[in-house]
């Protein structure tokens, strides 16, 4: 017979996980902000905002949903 999860493990790791995504949006901020490159600012933020909707335990998505779509870059948007 196995175990019911302890709702006070499941809270922190909720927590934690919670935590990750928020350090990995601010760094990927960051990233954008010191870069010289707009174009290639814009690509680390699809890339990686596409890696953390579909890998990411906190994901807004549902398992299996449809990805955000992105236009493609321009530069008269700046």
């Amino acid at each position: 017979m196995s175990q019911a999860p302890d709702p006070i493990e499941e809270a922190i790791a909720a927590t934690a996980a919670l935590w990750d995504w928020r350090r990995r949006v601010q760094d990927l901020f960051h990233q954008i902000r010191a870069s010289s490159d707009p174009a290639a600012a814009w690509r680390l933020w699809r890339d990686t905002r596409a890696e953390l909707f579909a890998h990411h335990p906190q994901t807004p998505l549902d398992p299996g949903g449809e990805m955000p779509e992105y236009f493609d870059y321009d530069p008269g948007l700046r």
